[in-house]
This record gives structure tokens, C-alpha cells and sequence, in this order.
């Protein structure tokens, strides 16, 4: 079965009949590549970008709300009608609809939740400080340069720029032989500061310069926290002799 943009999109607003809504699902437990582009509709981006926020205090999505008023009916409805002991045909009909409707709409919320966790975006510790070992590595190196730790972990910083509040900021690859992941830290008076993480499979880190354009998972990120364009080579040893720190 061929999914358009335009299923996804009615799927995450539960717009599919019963059958389609099951399709789509199915769809999207096998085909990864579904699973990105259905990321791209619900706009998932945008909450990683807010990653330092707790969840406490990110707002509840319209549709979501939406979605859950609709069951709060569904679920009313259903009650009132089996308080009577003779029901209507067509209220019976339609109450055996609506059973079937209600699970696949909070399903299109829940798959909103599962496609954040498929793209391995962390956020379990909003604004965490960078390791001093890693820290060293980001105030000290060109991009395209890597460096290895003590403890066999590769580090090779891959992109620099400023961020909207005026930071600089570095998305750097680490790797060792079990793990790699592509991250992005701002620089603030107190340190280097985690804004953002993709996680990869393992594998040797290449020594070819890499631009975040690369690193799909974070092209977005990095394209809402950008203010101008990449620091070229002889800005980011500027900023090495500055610490980092944007000079005003």
C-alpha cells in the first residue's frame, strides 16, 4: 500500500476509517523511512528544539487536545446509551462505530510520542553540561579535527555557529567501538551546555570534514537555532583564541 503525505496527515488527525488507520500502522512499524516522514508532518523538530524545557511545562498540541475531547464525548455518549434497556438500531450502530474509532484516535496520538522516540532525540536532561573531556576537545579544535580521550572515545567537531541567543555554538560527532552519536552544545559563561543529540550506529569516525547538512536528523534543529551562516575556519580559530565567547 502506497502511504501519502496526505494519509499521514489524516491518520495523525484519526481522519482514516478503521481499516486505513490499521494499514498506516502496520505501515509504520516496518518502513522506517515512513516513520521520518510522518516526524516531518507532526512537526517533532520543534520539540526538540525545546528539549530544555521540562515536560511539565510544554503545552499539550491542539490536535492532541482535540483528540482527547473527542474520546471524553465518545466515552459519554457511550454510557448514556447503556443506561437504557432497549436501544435504538441506529444508536446501536453508531455506538459500535464510534468503539471502533475511539482506539485509533488516541493511536494517532500516541504514534506522535513513538516517532520522537524512534529518532533517538535526548532530552532527559534538558541544558546538561558537556563533559570536561569533551568540553576541552570543542574549545580547542577546528572542525574536521579528531580527537581521542583516555578512554578510546573519538570526538570530531563538524560545525560552528552562533544561536539566536547570541551563543556559539558546535554540533560534534562522538564515537567509540559500540556508540556514536552527533550532538549539539552551546558555549555559556559557565561551559559548554548540550542542546541536542541524534544517536548512530556504531562505526570509526571519518577524518573527511562533514557539515551538519550531513546529519538529516539535525538539520532542522540546527536551521532553527542558526542566526547567519556557519562559521568559516578562520572565524572558528578566532573564536578558539576568544573562548568562544561572542564578542560585542
Amino acid at each position: 500500500m502506497n502511504i501519502t503525505d496526505e494519509m499521514l496527515s489524516a491518520f495523525l488527525d484519526a481522519e482514516l476509517s478503521a481499516e486505513e488507520m490499521e494499514q498506516v500502522r502496520v505501515a509504520l512499524e516496518l518502513d522506517d523511512s515512513l516513520v521520518m516522514r510522518m516526524a516531518d508532518l507532526s512537526q517533532v523538530d520543534q520539540w526538540v528544539i525545546d528539549n530544555a524545557k521540562q515536560m511539565d511545562n510544554i503545552d499539550v498540541p491542539q490536535k492532541l487536545l482535540f483528540l482527547a475531547q473527542q474520546i471524553d464525548a465518545g466515552t459519554n455518549n457511550n454510557a448514556a446509551l447503556t443506561t437504557n434497556n432497549v436501544v435504538p438500531l441506529t444508536a446501536a450502530k453508531k455506538s459500535r462505530s464510534e468503539g471502533f474509532k475511539l482506539p485509533y484516535s488516541l493511536a494517532a496520538g500516541v504514534a506522535i510520542v513513538a516517532v520522537v522516540g524512534m529518532l533517538t532525540f535526548s532530552s532527559t536532561t534538558p541544558d546538561s553540561m558537556v563533559n570536561p573531556n569533551i568540553a576541552a576537545v570543542l574549545d580547542s579544535t577546528l572542525s574536521g579535527e579528531v580527537k581521542q580521550t583516555s578512554d578510546g572515545t573519538s570526538i570530531k567537531s563538524q560545525l560552528s555557529f552562533v544561536n539566536q541567543s547570541g551563543e556559539m555554538c558546535r554540533q560534534y560527532q562522538l564515537a567509540n567501538n559500540h556508540t556514536s552519536s552527533i550532538n549539539i552544545a552551546c558555549k555559556q559563561v559557565n561551559g559548554w551546555h548540550k542542546k541536542a543529540q541524534s544517536g548512530e550506529q556504531a562505526g570509526a569516525i571519518s577524518q573527511d570534514y562533514q557539515t551538519a547538512s550531513n546529519q538529516q536528523n539535525l538539520d532542522k534543529v540546527i536551521d532553527q537555532m542558526i542566526v547567519g551562516a556557519p562559521l568559516d575556519r578562520a572565524q572558528e580559530q578566532q573564536a578558539i583564541d576568544e573562548n568562544w565567547q561572542v564578542q560585542n
